[in-house]
């Protein structure tokens, strides 16, 4: 869930540097630093509407398909696999912070009962069941290091550390070297402002690039090489493959009628 989200994120920014007037399609990789494997996405964006479709790899050729429209202010996930769809509104993200604080409350009560060693396992098993994103409220804080090229591009190059450890490193070019301009925020912002309720550090994400953002440490540009990590240890590595101005069809936002409604619970 946590790639998935820093995925989508990622792509979010690099819309938000382009043409309000033209609908964009963008690849991306992501590979694990395991090698484990890699998994391409790939976004449309028209105006105020976008689509994501994860997971298409060669283990996996249907995606995770995640819709938003800022315009009826929804977000659907669609499980091709499975053949069923789950909605969420900005309610819903509501309940599912206030349900996640309340069973927080009550198991660090549990906690402070416990001996360390069985305290320390029940805390690593709230770590897998919980994306970290949701859990920590510390940013990552991005320097600037220097410049280097990155395929085609002149990139400057900025680390990011987070309490005192190595982060991330990213690599970004402005909106100049692709012709893009930095005008259309409208998708980026309403998204950012669509997951407040979660209270989660996937704003820092989607916000890089902008001028209060950056002010704040963050970076400054378009991401086109981000590599992720954890305790200073590299986790996987993303790279922008192809952007392109595209007429995408409008049917490509909307649901399919042939899928079975699932509960968020």
């Amino acid at each position: 869930m946590k790639q998935k989200f820093f995925v989508l994120a990622t792509f979010l920014l690099l819309i938000a540097f382009t043409q309000t007037f033209a609908g964009v399609y963008i690849e991306g990789t992501t590979t694990e630093a395991d090698g484990s494997g890699k998994e391409k996405s790939i976004i449309y964006i028209n105006s105020d509407r976008m689509r994501v479709d994860n997971g298409q790899s060669q283990a996996e050729d249907t995606p995770e398909i995640v819709i938003f429209r800022q315009d009826k202010k929804v977000m659907w996930v669609i499980d091709t696999n499975e053949g069923t769809y789950t909605e969420i509104t900005q309610k819903d993200l509501e309940q599912m912070k206030a349900r996640m604080d309340e069973g927080m409350k009550q198991m660090q009560e549990q906690l402070k009962n416990m001996p360390p060693e069985q305290r320390k396992m029940m805390e690593d098993m709230m770590a897998k069941q919980m994306p970290k994103q949701m859990m920590e409220q510390e940013k990552i804080t991005f320097k600037k290091t220097g410049s280097e090229k990155f395929m085609s591009w002149n990139c400057d190059k900025y680390e990011g550390t987070k309490s005192g450890k190595k982060a991330a490193e990213v690599w970004t070019i402005l909106p100049s070297q692709t012709g893009f301009k930095k005008d259309d925020f409208m998708v980026m912002r309403g998204f950012a402002d669509f997951f407040a309720p979660l209270g989660a550090n996937l704003n820092d994400f989607v916000m890089m690039g902008i001028e209060e953002d950056v002010k704040a440490g963050g970076f400054n540009g378009m991401p086109v090489k981000y590599i992720n990590m954890e305790d200073g240890k590299v986790v996987d590595t993303f790279v922008i493959d192809k952007i392109e101005n595209r007429n995408n069809a409008a049917g490509l936002f909307e649901l399919p009628g042939n899928l079975e409604k699932k509960e968020i619970w």
